[in-house]
């Protein structure tokens, strides 16, 4: 059922009985209450928007990316890696000639220091 409401003014609202209802039950207080309680969902949907977004980021940054490598591509990788690649190699037959050179020296040393001696 419809309810009718004239105004001293000649303008006329119309109402149905339940939206009469509803407007009888909103006292100032309960207007507040509603306000505050959108004003509040509002905020917390910005806020779960603004963490997915962050959380989506994070999600998206920890996935690896796939990186494919070919045989020359791993046995590089292990030469320059490898304690006793090529360069170390190297190394060790300078130290080792160095060492012989030394060895050499001195055996030359002390037969040169026998001779005298003797």
């Amino acid at each position: 059922a419809v309810v009718s409401t004239q105004s001293t003014g000649g303008g006329g609202v119309t109402l149905d009985k339940e939206t009469l209802r509803e407007l009888a039950a909103l006292t100032p207080d309960r207007v507040a209450m509603l306000n505050i309680m959108k004003s509040q969902f509002a905020l917390t949907k910005g806020l779960l928007e603004i963490t997915n977004g962050v959380l989506q980021g994070e999600i998206e940054g920890c996935v690896p990316e796939k990186r494919y490598t070919t045989l020359e591509g791993t046995k590089k990788f292990i030469e320059e890696h490898q304690p006793y690649g090529k360069r170390s190699e190297r190394r060790r037959d300078k130290k080792e000639k160095r060492k012989s050179r030394r060895e050499s020296g001195n055996s030359e040393k002390r037969s040169t220091t026998k001779e005298r001696t003797v």
